[in-house]
């Protein structure tokens, strides 16, 4: 299927320590955990796929020679391209480093440890705002997402509407980068709360179809039985490598 390319790039946020996975990501970086039998980085590859994104940016730096090793041999349609962090650049440096890989076109971001058949698609609303984040009813421990009439109102403080919990999932417009300084930094933080400050139209998307967190030790194991046992059932192209 495809709805999204030439015009639009992928990025897959893969380069954290996952320390709350604990001793899981003690030999593996947390992108290469099976469920399965396949990776969770592949999960969302193949998201990217189905919508027709072929050009995908990973940014790596926790065991990035196992990471680029298997994105390496992946026998898909796909141009991946590495952005190498030498130190953890946080969601918002990771960006801003691979500005040269995503530049000129907007581009969807999604990070590497969520499951998901959200349709890509309807992010893409013309004209586009300078970003748009999905989000899922509200989850007890998350930042709260205050969104009022499709917007954004606030993040973390109360704002207007109603509370809800972001989906790791964005479609961004190049503008975002003068928000975001070099080095570390939060795209949370340096880019979505000032932009917000400064009266920026930020758009949500509600979700309440699949949605699985497996950022967590205990959300990655509850996740994985889910899926293995048939409790809860993925889409064929999520899974089938012929699908694609």
């Amino acid at each position: 299927m495809e709805c999204c390319s030439p015009f639009f790039k992928g990025m897959i946020l893969a380069a954290g320590r996952g320390k709350r996975m604990e001793e899981l990501t003690s030999e593996v970086p947390k992108p290469l955990l099976t469920i399965a039998g396949q990776p969770l980085i592949l999960f969302n590859i193949k998201l990217f796929l189905h919508w027709g994104i072929n050009y995908i940016v990973v940014n790596t730096w926790y065991q990035q020679e196992k990471l680029c090793e298997y994105l390496a041999k992946l026998n898909l349609p796909v141009r991946i391209k590495i952005s190498y962090e030498s130190t953890l650049m946080g969601t918002g440096g990771g960006v801003k480093k691979a500005f040269n890989y995503l530049k000129g076109t907007p581009f969807f971001l999604i990070n590497s440890d969520i499951i998901t058949d959200f349709p890509l698609k309807v992010l893409i609303n013309e004209p586009l705002p300078l970003a748009t984040m999905v989000v899922v009813p509200h989850r007890e421990g998350n930042t709260p997402v205050w969104v009022k009439d499709g917007r954004v109102t606030s993040i973390g403080e109360r704002g207007e509407g109603k509370n809800f919990t972001f989906a790791g999932i964005h479609l961004l417009t190049g503008r975002i980068f003068k928000y975001l300084p070099e080095g570390e930094s939060s795209i949370i933080k340096d880019f979505y709360i000032k932009a917000l400050g400064e009266g920026e139209n930020i758009r949500a998307v509600i979700w309440d179809g699949l949605w699985l967190d497996a950022g967590t030790k205990e959300r990655f194991m509850d996740t994985k039985a889910a899926i293995e046992s048939g409790e809860i059932n993925l889409p064929s192209y999520l899974l089938d490598m012929g699908s694609i």
